[in-house]
């Protein structure tokens, strides 16, 4: 599975005018994307607590929607927002209403 690509030129340009500290740290977990086993695990999770099947064509989807919940907590990869999730039941509420279409 290959990392989101994000035009390192928007990073660039981010980091010198137009974002904060937080946001080019989002955007910069964006551009290293989600290792296959952090992905398989969170569409697991998801699949077992909504019956929401996302396939691998859904990374980016994932990512995005996800990514946001990351900088919320302040967290710098998925897997600590896996550990998370699995452990707060208020979390995956909030997980779970990023990714579905309300």
């Amino acid at each position: 599975m290959q990392p989101v690509d994000i035009d390192s030129r928007l990073v660039e340009a981010a980091d010198s005018t137009l974002l904060d500290a937080s946001s080019l740290s989002y955007f910069r977990l964006l551009s290293q994307g989600i290792s296959e086993r952090e992905f398989l695990r969170l569409r697991d999770l998801i699949y077992r607590e909504a019956g929401i099947w996302l396939t691998q064509a859904k990374t980016a989807l994932l990512v995005g929607r996800l990514a946001k919940r990351l900088r919320h907590h302040g967290l710098k990869s998925f897997k600590q927002y896996y550990d998370l999730v699995a452990n707060s039941p208020e979390e995956r509420i909030q997980m779970l209403d990023a990714l579905s279409t309300n």
